[in-house]
């Protein structure tokens, strides 16, 4: 099982290796500024923690809890 901090690094790296274009910058650069805060994590990590609750694969999670 998970601790809150392994599954915080775990969706940190997964949002870090997203690949987001340089341009259009006025589209872009506030995705990247979202992203880049920390918060609006409440849901991905409700999302995590039942799948690790539940013997899911987080590999194929990570990419809805990034969704939500």
């Amino acid at each position: 099982m998970y601790t809150r901090e392994e599954l915080s690094a775990l969706f940190d790296k997964y949002m870090a290796s997203l690949p987001l274009p340089q341009s259009p910058a006025g589209l872009y650069d506030p995705t990247r500024y979202t992203l880049g805060q920390g918060g609006k994590r409440i849901r991905p990590m409700v999302l995590l923690t039942t799948c690790d609750c539940y013997g899911g694969d987080m590999q194929v999670a990570l990419p809805t809890s990034a969704a939500i």
